[in-house]
C-alpha cells in the first residue's frame, strides 16, 4: 500500500443505538478490505449483526458494521471504541496480511491448547484409577 493510501482510511464510531456499537470505514478500495475489517471485528470478539458495504462514485468506500460483544450480547463499551477503531484501521491498511498473521497466531495459540488439555485428560485419568499390584 502506497504512503498515501496508508493515511487515507477513515473510522467513524458510535454508541447512538443502545443494542449495538456502529463503526463506519470509509477509505480507497482494496481487494480483501471487507474481509479484513470483518475478520478483526470477530477476532476482537464481536459479534456482526449487520454490514453494508456501499462504492462510491469517486471509487472509495463507506463500509458500515453494526456489532456487539460476542459474549454479552450488548454493545461494546465506550472505552473499547478506540481500540477497536485502530484495528480496523489497522485491518485497512493491512488487509488479508493482517489476517493471515493473526489466523497463524490463533493457530499456534490453538496447538498449545490442545498439549495442554491432553496432558490434563491423562493427569485426571491417572487419578481417577487405583492399581492394587500382587505380593
Amino acid at each position: 500500500m502506497t504512503e498515501e493510501n496508508e493515511f487515507a482510511f477513515e473510522v467513524e464510531c458510535h454508541n447512538d443505538d443502545p443494542n449495538a456499537t456502529t463503526f463506519i470505514v470509509s477509505g480507497p478500495d482494496n481487494d480483501g478490505l471487507l474481509a479484513g475489517m470483518a475478520a478483526a471485528l470477530t477476532l476482537y470478539g464481536c459479534s456482526i449483526l449487520d454490514v453494508s458495504a456501499h462504492k462510491l462514485p469517486d471509487g472509495t468506500i463507506e463500509d458500515k458494521f453494526s456489532v456487539v460483544d460476542h459474549a454479552t450480547r450488548r454493545r461494546l463499551d465506550d472505552d473499547e471504541l478506540l481500540i477497536v477503531s485502530k484495528l480496523l484501521l489497522d485491518a485497512s491498511k493491512e488487509g488479508p496480511l493482517m489476517l493471515k498473521a493473526q489466523v497463524s497466531e490463533l493457530e499456534n495459540q490453538n496447538g498449545e491448547l490442545r498439549g495442554r488439555i491432553k496432558h490434563l485428560e491423562e493427569v485426571l485419568l491417572k487419578r481417577r484409577m487405583t492399581i492394587h499390584r500382587s505380593r
